[in-house]
Parts: structure tokens; C-alpha cells; sequence
């Protein structure tokens, strides 16, 4: 099948004109998987208007599904930023420090040495 363009005389075979709309959205990375299912029915791409159609219906599904969102760059960094901003105590000098919320007072290394774990060397 030919097609022809009448107004400037010019004869296209169908599967290029269907393999030239395929290959500029080809880049397009949601459409990779969609194109690729085009290009092996050899019934769509013997008819570029076929081709249009199911790239419309595909653009058409995908605004209606709900799509997953990202996390905003921000919001992240927001967290991030929080978790950085905890205020950790320690206890020293053999006294347990009352704002030291890992521990209590009784179980405090500063206080009672020999509650630590011995260390192991390597």
C-alpha cells in the first residue's frame, strides 16, 4: 500500500511513514515499551492512520490513570535535614547526665565502669 500525498505529489510506502512516526517518539521513555509492541504488529504498521490512533488512545489511558508520584526534592531534603538536627547527650567524667535519654542512671558506663562490655580488639 501506498500512500499519497495529493497536495505535494509525493508517494510514501506506509510501513516507512509508520516507522518514521515510531522512531521520533522512540527517545520518549514511558513510550519505549508501547512502540516496541507497535513495531511487531505488522497489521498497525501497514496503516500509519492505525498507528495515530493507538498513540492517541495510549496518550488518552495515560492521563487518566493515577500515576505514582515522587517525593518532592524539598520535602526530602527537609527530612534529611531534621534527622541531622537531633541533639544526642553523653555522659562524662563518671557522672550520668540527667538529659541522656539512651540510659538510665543505673545502667550509665560513666557511672558503673564495670557495666561495660569489654571491647574486643581486632
Amino acid at each position: 500500500m501506498k500512500l499519497e500525498l495529493d497536495a505535494i505529489n509525493i508517494k510514501i510506502e506506509a510501513k516507512l511513514l509508520s516507522f518514521s512516526i515510531l522512531g521520533k517518539l522512540v527517545k520518549d521513555p514511558k513510550l519505549q515499551n508501547y512502540i516496541e509492541i507497535l513495531t511487531l504488529n505488522d497489521e498497525i504498521i501497514e496503516k500509519p492512520d492505525l498507528i495515530l490512533t493507538k498513540l492517541q488512545d495510549f496518550l488518552n489511558n495515560s492521563r487518566i490513570q493515577p500515576t505514582k508520584k515522587e517525593p518532592e526534592p524539598s520535602a526530602l531534603s527537609t527530612s534529611v535535614q531534621n534527622q541531622n538536627n537531633k541533639i544526642t547527650y553523653y555522659c562524662t567524667n563518671g557522672q550520668h547526665n540527667p538529659n541522656c535519654t539512651s540510659q538510665t542512671k543505673e545502667q550509665c558506663y560513666a557511672e558503673h565502669p564495670n557495666l561495660r562490655p569489654p571491647r574486643k580488639h581486632k
